[in-house]
């Protein structure tokens, strides 16, 4: 019952024009680890998105993290956005944008197995740690592309998502391990 459970929760939630309860609503409801399996696909290469549920109004989606994976420094253009740790440990490192139109540095966080790290502004994701690392998000409404900003700060380009599995099925391959 957790993805469903959390899914349903989810939707009440948005349908009461309420998404800044969005990470509540994920650190009560949170499926367990098991209950995700059918959607943890790793890649080699670099951490891994994948479509747990979606909708016009928001999405649901597995992020999968090897050691060493690391997003770009990226906005969310203009979502609400929450992630909370399943497993492992994350580093948040947090910027906004100053009125030059760069970025400037906040601060630098851990965050571990049951915290949840959001509304999500201008922020880079790494798996710093020698284990693997899940973390579930939520975007409202669903995320499509965002602004990628190069490491001197500076805007770089919009670049547009995509998924490595959808709904349990590997856009790839079959493996559950994969290199893409």
């Amino acid at each position: 019952m957790g993805v469903k459970l959390l899914i349903n929760n989810l939707k009440n939630c948005i349908a009461a024009k309420q998404p800044l309860q969005m990470g509540n609503v994920l650190k009560k409801h949170a499926p367990t680890l098991p209950q995700l399996e059918p959607y943890i696909f790793f890649s080699q290469k670099k951490h891994t998105r994948n479509l747990i549920y979606k909708n016009e109004l928001f999405e649901l989606v597995l992020f999968c993290w090897a050691p060493g994976h690391a997003t770009s420094i990226h906005d969310h253009d203009k979502q609400y956005g929450y992630a909370m740790v399943i497993d492992g440990v994350l580093r948040v490192t947090n910027y906004e944008l100053n009125e030059q139109g760069s970025l400037t540095f906040l601060n630098t966080m851990e965050i571990k197995k049951g915290d949840v790290d959001g509304p999500v502004g201008i922020h880079r994701i790494a798996n710093t740690s020698q284990d693997k690392a899940i973390s579930l998000h939520v975007y409202s409404a669903p995320l499509t592309k965002m602004q990628i900003y190069s490491d001197d700060l500076k805007y770089l380009r919009k670049y547009y998502l995509n998924y490595t599995s959808m709904y349990g099925k590997s856009m790839y391959s079959n493996k559950k391990d994969n290199n893409n």
